[in-house]
């Protein structure tokens, strides 16, 4: 049977999921989908938890971190936004156009 985890274990999650929702809110609004979002944030704690438990390479994971982290708000919001647009093409509608008249 799985135990709680320690006090620590879950503040320190709760400090990871509050830091990752910045970058996060800010994906939101340049309009990336919720399923899109919860994976991004679950990299972003995950990738957190790897290197603070000292699991890892943490030469090659830390800068990972950090770039995942300051894309969003080093990216202008212009080709942010673009780059979304790009990854979700507007829905188009089924079969033929309707003709004239």
């Amino acid at each position: 049977m799985i135990g709680i985890p320690a006090p620590w274990v879950l503040a320190l999650g709760l400090v990871f999921v509050v830091l990752a929702a910045v970058p996060t809110r800010r994906l939101n609004l340049a309009g990336l989908g919720p399923g899109a979002l919860l994976v991004y944030l679950a990299i972003l704690v995950g990738l957190a938890f790897v290197v603070a438990l000292g699991r890892g390479p943490a030469k090659v994971l830390v800068p990972v971190l950090v770039g995942l982290y300051v894309a969003p708000f080093v990216l202008p919001p212009d080709i942010l936004a673009r780059l979304v647009r790009r990854a979700h093409p507007p829905d188009e509608p089924d079969g033929p156009a309707p003709g004239p008249g």
